[in-house]
């Protein structure tokens, strides 16, 4: 729940000035593909990309996490980590988030469709 209340304050804050000067616009907002490493102690221990495209309507941000060298050997753990949303009205309007994280010893999956008709 922690990580979706992040995830979700993330989107306001991103959205705030977006909302501000583009009020009923559709904003052409740049796709981008990030790669990442990430190190502890000078050592390369995962890599990771964040990507954002468009697909139709709606744009798609997705990152991937994965342990690599040494420290895969004894955590071999990858992340998923995927949202859906749309411009609704000049803001975003989140519609799907999902989390999958797989490791030897425990996984987890969230999974949140978004129902804006029902609230």
């Amino acid at each position: 729940m922690l990580i979706t209340r992040c995830f979700l304050l993330c989107l306001l804050l991103l959205s705030a000035p977006i909302m501000a000067t583009e009020k009923n616009a559709q904003f052409n907002i740049p796709l981008f593909t990030a790669h990442y490493d990430l190190y502890a102690y000078n050592i390369k221990v995962a890599t990771a990309v964040r990507q954002l495209r468009r697909q139709q309507q709606q744009y798609v941000l997705t990152t991937d996490t994965k342990t690599i060298g040494v420290v895969s050997l004894f955590r071999n753990d990858t992340i998923k980590e995927k949202s859906v949303w749309e411009w609704k009205n000049g803001v975003i309007q989140p519609q799907h988030y999902s989390y999958k994280h797989d490791s030897k010893k425990k996984k987890r999956y969230i999974n949140i469709d978004f129902d804006w008709v029902n609230r």
